[in-house]
């Protein structure tokens, strides 16, 4: 399993160094949730999910980030 950040409304995955993809296998693994959402509180990211990705999309599972104080 991969940890994926996930933009809702573009639905653009986070790849790294200010860049965003379509591609959920292009995306970074964040591996684990506290990484994840210590990354989006500190870069001020709104509107983010993180997804759950097991490598077919049918499976993927989408959690909504909210409560950072952002």
């Amino acid at each position: 399993m991969r940890l994926l950040l996930r933009h809702i409304q573009t639905r653009r995955y986070y790849a790294g160094e200010e860049q965003w993809t379509e591609s959920a296998t292009d995306a970074l693994d964040f591996q684990a949730p506290d990484t994840a959402l210590d990354f989006v509180s500190q870069e001020g990211l709104e509107g983010m999910e993180v997804v759950l990705d097991f490598g077919d999309p049918t499976f993927a599972v989408p959690l909504k980030i909210v409560g950072l104080g952002i």
